[in-house]
């Protein structure tokens, strides 16, 4: 083998070992970019999904007083509209409506109606659907009649609204908000909310461009595919 030739070998290994380097960068640029707009894609279908009532069956009745008062149906699922009604000797009085993290009482009697013998409202089996939760507190309460915020307490899962000695009105309501503690078993929820949405995608996304430590999440020292990979697989598993 002349000196040329000699010369010309390394060479060559050193043009096939940058094609094969290519072909490696080519295929994880690709298989990056397919990942990415999946993730793009279920990032933003789970922008709106959230850790709420919504979906949850829910048990309503009335408990105390003399049994003029009941509710209808003695179970419902939350949706849009209201999900259950009070009945007063078989008439609609009220109109009781759950949304993802709210309650609302409202007359619908017609005329002036009267409450407070003894009627308790309690709404049970109040379970998170997306993740779980509890309650711990009460907050923005609404009314326009005589109801303090101290007449609705609650529990971990239900809560209980005291119809205390009140003369409704025909527009009469009462509302309220849940604050609701959440499970943090949820390693892609980065933000705390409850929920793996479009705002924690973003936010490892983030991290990584950064070469923020947090975004090592196989601990490996550097912050590489595999990390972006990890939080993919992470994110699909939700919440």
């Amino acid at each position: 083998m002349n000196a040329r030739s000699a010369n010309a070998a390394p060479k060559c290994e050193r043009r096939e070992s940058q094609r094969k380097k290519g072909i490696l960068m080519d295929k994880l640029n690709a298989r990056v970019s397919v990942r990415l707009a999946s993730l793009t894609a279920l990032a933003m279908a789970a922008a709106t999904a959230q850790a709420d009532l919504t979906g949850d069956e829910v048990t309503g009745e009335i408990v105390g007083g003399p049994g003029a008062f009941v509710v209808v149906p003695p179970v419902a699922i939350v949706g849009a509209g209201d999900e259950f009604n009070v009945e007063f000797v078989g008439t609609p009085s009220h109109a009781i409506d759950i949304g993802a993290n709210s309650m609302s009482v409202r007359s619908i009697f017609g005329s002036r109606i009267s409450t407070g013998a003894g009627e308790v409202l309690v709404l049970s089996d109040l379970d998170w659907v997306g993740v779980d939760g509890r309650i711990i507190g009460i907050e923005n309460f609404q009314t326009n009649e005589e109801y303090t915020i101290n007449d609705v307490t609650f529990t971990d899962h239900e809560v209980r609204f005291n119809m205390a000695p009140n003369i409704w009105e025909v527009d009469g309501f009462v509302s309220w908000d849940l604050i609701v503690e959440h499970d943090d078993a949820c390693p892609a929820d980065l933000d705390g909310d409850g929920d793996a949405d479009a705002d924690d995608f973003f936010a490892y996304l983030d991290l990584f461009a950064n070469g923020d430590d947090a975004a090592d999440l196989d601990d490996d020292g550097d912050i590489d595919a595999d990390d972006f990979f990890a939080y993919l697989d992470l994110f699909v598993l939700g919440c």
